[in-house]
């Protein structure tokens, strides 16, 4: 039988960071998407309707949709590890408060 008495700090820190950056890279490629559609809808609206600014709607939504797969990955990699670290001192205080946690592994 295993126990685990303590967890860690900055080896979950870094799993979270990595976990969190791979969720803000999908979550920004969807923003992206999103972002580049509806700026080519709005491009299309401006255009036939005859007013103007048809054109620098497309490059705004392509750029913060551009900026979205960089920002988004970067932010939630760094917001992860900070949680991270919380979530191991919480962890640790309550495994010292319970005497550690058990697992069963086959021999």
């Amino acid at each position: 039988m295993l126990v685990i008495h303590r967890i860690g700090i900055f080896s979950l820190a870094k799993f979270f960071a990595i976990l969190y950056g791979l969720f803000g890279l999908l979550f920004g490629l969807f923003f992206s998407a999103s972002s580049i559609l509806a700026g080519g809808i709005l491009k299309q609206v401006l255009s036939t309707s005859g007013a103007n600014g048809g054109s620098t709607s497309g490059l705004i939504s392509t750029l913060v949709g551009v900026g979205a797969c960089i920002f988004f990955p970067i932010l939630y990699a760094i917001l992860g590890f900070i949680g991270g670290i919380i979530a191991a001192v919480i962890a640790d205080i309550a495994l010292a408060i319970s005497g550690g946690l058990e697992f069963k592994t086959k021999s």
